[in-house]
């Protein structure tokens, strides 16, 4: 197989190797699915054939919001759950954290530099110095086989996904991640969760564990028990109702005889633990347009638990 450079990866290592070389009970769940890789590049992919490097700006910056629609469209849900690439680049920001670039195609990347500017959108990409996280990428070398899971970054833009900015994006684009695991595909899930021989770390009890996770969604066993038990979940539904509020395009949202815990409909799994993005869904809610016009809308909403925020709401109409 060739291995060419992604310009776009390629671009960014320029940069960095200088400077480093109605009631709804909780506990009602749906069956979750995490996004998938191929889907993804797929989307990615597509967007460029039949179009030449050497084509017109405009052309360029159309196909790149086509793409970006067809993203927000087909994946639903910035959550990486075991993702399997190939490490390209390994180093430190100008600003001195971690960063790795890691290939999830031939011509496609995904990414934690956050160029020279970490305050931007890009900014819940970097790694902080002296994470978990931070830890994991010490070793990985170019060329290694990892799997890791973690979110994509909402762009505040048409284009859906943030990646990192440049002429080359449309046909090598390296799109902003945020970590959560990472580890080399040959060791393996259970070997990179095993504490470091001597340590004396054990497994917590189950009631360790649930005491832990009322407190920290990142202790919590699955989706289930987060939903269930975490302390702030109740935030998160509170933000939920909130920014549905906000999808004016149906009209208004009709709260008129729902229980006062709304969005308790979650997906079964370990997606909302793996990577810290959890999608609370109220599975019907009534929209009145004002014109005596009802529409019955799903509403799923993306909730950053780490940051305590929406990122993201949308509906569908049933």
């Amino acid at each position: 197989m060739s291995r060419k450079v992604p310009h776009a990866i390629l671009s960014m290592m320029t940069t960095v190797l200088p400077s480093l070389a109605g009631f709804h009970c909780a506990g009602v769940y749906a069956q979750e699915r995490a996004n998938d890789q191929a889907e993804f590049v797929e989307v990615v992919e597509s967007a460029k054939r039949g179009i030449s490097q050497n084509a017109p700006v405009a052309l360029l910056d159309a196909m790149l919001d086509r793409r970006g629609y067809r993203l927000c469209e087909k994946i639903r849900s910035p959550a990486i759950v075991d993702w399997l690439g190939t490490v390209w680049h390994v180093g430190i920001t100008p600003g001195g954290s971690p960063t790795i670039a890691i290939l999830i195609a031939p011509a496609v990347g995904v990414t934690t530099f956050t160029g020279t500017n970490e305050k931007d959108l890009a900014a819940g990409a970097l790694i902080a110095k002296g994470t978990a996280i931070a830890a994991d990428l010490v070793g990985l070398k170019p060329g290694e086989k990892v799997r890791f899971s973690g979110s994509l970054i909402f762009s505040d833009n048409v284009r859906c996904f943030a990646s990192l900015p440049g002429n080359t994006d449309l046909f090598a684009p390296a799109f902003y991640v945020q970590l959560r695991t990472i580890y080399r595909a040959s060791d393996g899930p259970a070997l990179a969760a095993r504490p470091a021989p001597g340590t004396g770390v054990s497994e917590p009890s189950a009631g360790e564990r649930l005491t832990m996770c009322k407190a920290d969604w990142a202790q919590c066993e699955d989706n289930r028990q987060l939903a269930d038990n975490y302390e702030q979940y109740g935030t998160a539904r509170r933000a939920c109702r909130a920014a549905t509020d906000g999808l004016t395009k149906y009209g208004a949202a009709d709260w008129t005889g729902f229980a006062k815990d709304l969005f308790g409909t979650y997906t079964k799994g370990f997606r909302y633990v793996t990577t810290g993005v959890a999608e609370l869904v109220e599975p019907d809610v009534p929209f009145n347009d004002g014109r005596g016009t009802m529409a019955r809308v799903r509403v799923s909403c993306l909730y950053d638990l780490k940051s305590q925020r929406v990122i993201h709401v949308f509906g569908e109409p049933k």
